[in-house]
């Protein structure tokens, strides 16, 4: 599953996969059988070659399925449900999903959750922590002496919080004996320097960094730096501009600097 909220990335990179899947070059994965639909896959295809943003996923689940085969010519059986962010959204916000959503929660074999580098907050201060207690039924005096309880809403609190708790959930209906592996990818890669994926991960989200490193229902998990555009379409895209998007990709993680694509989906169907 693919997992993320608005603006995330998931579809800069199901649509750079597509397109390294249809390279001639050798990958970790190959692609042996395409989708029966593959119009949604090539029109965001066409746009990142294009250099153009991709076009938000409406409130829908897609699922792509195809065949891909390892290194070693293993062939399996991929799924990638490819749910709009909004959705993910509007479950903390409701606080319940639906029953489709919750049949493929029950069906997963692995995660694939999508941070922004430059989307993310930094980490929690005392106002985040406030409008938590806020959320959890208290209530919390401002510097004016105002209560905040009247001014808090759901969709407001911090993008690391909504996350956990959507892991948790996951982590909740499927039960402590049916573990899943996680592959966390922080994208737009490009804009982060010096830095490992999993020490920004530590530095930038460390209510998340904390949560995976202690629940034992996530014990596979993998930190994954992703560039799939390659840089930015505005101020790089001289240096862009010809170049396949599957040959521009960046992908970082534990060492390994790459520009396969699709590493982080190889190491979660096979490795983790």
């Amino acid at each position: 599953m693919v997992v993320g909220l608005p603006d995330a990335g998931k579809t800069s990179y199901l649509a750079a996969l597509w397109d390294a899947l249809n390279s001639p070059d050798d990958r970790l994965l190959n692609l042996v059988t395409p989708p029966d639909n593959k119009r949604y896959l090539e029109e965001a295809r066409a746009r990142l070659q294009n250099l153009q943003s991709p076009v938000r996923n409406p409130r829908t689940l897609k699922a792509v399925e195809m065949q891909v085969a390892t290194k070693d010519g293993t062939a399996i059986e991929v799924s990638v449900p490819d749910i709009a962010g909004d959705l993910y959204s509007d479950y903390w916000e409701t606080r319940e999903w639906t029953q489709e959503f919750d049949g493929l929660v029950q069906q997963l074999t692995g995660v694939m959750v999508f941070l922004h580098a430059e989307h993310v907050a930094t980490p929690l201060s005392l106002d985040d922590l406030g409008e938590l207690a806020v959320a959890a039924g208290g209530a919390i005096e401002s510097v004016t002496g105002e209560s905040a309880a009247t001014t808090w809403a759901p969709k407001s609190a911090p993008l690391q919080v909504k996350l956990v708790d959507l892991l948790q959930m996951i982590e909740h209906r499927r039960g402590p004996s049916r573990p899943l592996g996680l592959a966390v990818l922080i994208s737009a890669w490009d804009r982060v320097r010096n830095m490992q994926p999993a020490e920004w991960l530590r530095r930038s989200a460390p209510l998340l960094d904390q949560y995976l490193g202690n629940a034992e229902f996530w014990r596979r998990h993998r930190v994954f730096g992703v560039s799939a555009q390659g840089g930015d379409f505005k101020t790089d895209r001289n240096t862009l501009e010809g170049i396949r998007p599957s040959d521009r990709v960046k992908v970082a993680g534990e060492g390994m600097t790459a520009n396969d694509i699709t590493a982080p989906m190889e190491w979660l169907i096979v490795r983790s």
